[in-house]
């Protein structure tokens, strides 16, 4: 663990100690009076290098979460995990998001998981933004990537995936999985 000469000097921490690892264990026992504490610790008493920030303004959503989230069940937790990046890093996303969970390749139960398919409900999705594009944003966009654009709006499925309709009683075409991946969509 980085080492503090004295109580003004800042503790010299590097992601390769993995001083941070208890940092995610902390953040589960913050509550809502001890979380601005926690996040002080945090962000004043290290000099952090690139990859202990990020993990100290993890710890901290986390800490804040479990604070504030004391009620919280475990369909909650499965929703504010998508929502958090849907609307932090990928908040310019118009269509969709989608979090693959690879551990679940291990099970054969999964498999379905891991077929090409996208829902009919996140297609249309697709081929909306696609005529948006086409009308908003041709003009700064390649003519390749405008013919791919005029495809989708056509119909034409890209890079192998299938579409489904999960309220079909037949598959749009010929996949019927039992499981669908997360998708999250701008509309909701």
């Amino acid at each position: 663990m980085g080492k503090k000469k004295n109580k003004q000097e800042k503790i010299n921490v590097t992601e390769e100690e993995g001083v941070h690892v208890q940092w995610y264990e902390d953040a589960q026992k913050v509550t809502r009076d001890t979380l601005p504490k926690f996040i002080s610790h945090l962000m004043d008493d290290y000099n952090h290098d690139y990859g202990t920030y990020v993990h100290a303004l993890t710890a901290c959503a986390l800490a804040t979460t479990w604070a504030c989230g004391t009620e919280m069940t475990g369909f909650q937790a499965s929703i504010i995990s998508l929502l958090y990046p849907r609307n932090f890093y990928y908040s310019g996303v118009n269509t969709g998001i989608s979090i693959r969970n690879w551990d679940d390749m291990l099970y054969p139960q999964y498999e379905n998981k891991f077929d090409k398919v996208i829902s009919k409900r996140m297609w249309e999705a697709i081929q909306e933004q696609a005529i948006d594009n086409i009308t908003n944003h041709s003009e700064n966009a390649s003519e390749k990537v405008v013919e791919h654009w005029k495809s989708i709006v056509d119909g034409v499925v890209p890079f192998g995936y299938r579409v489904v309709d999960p309220d079909a009683e037949e598959p749009v075409e010929d996949v019927q999985p039992e499981d669908y991946e997360d998708n999250i969509n701008a509309a909701e």
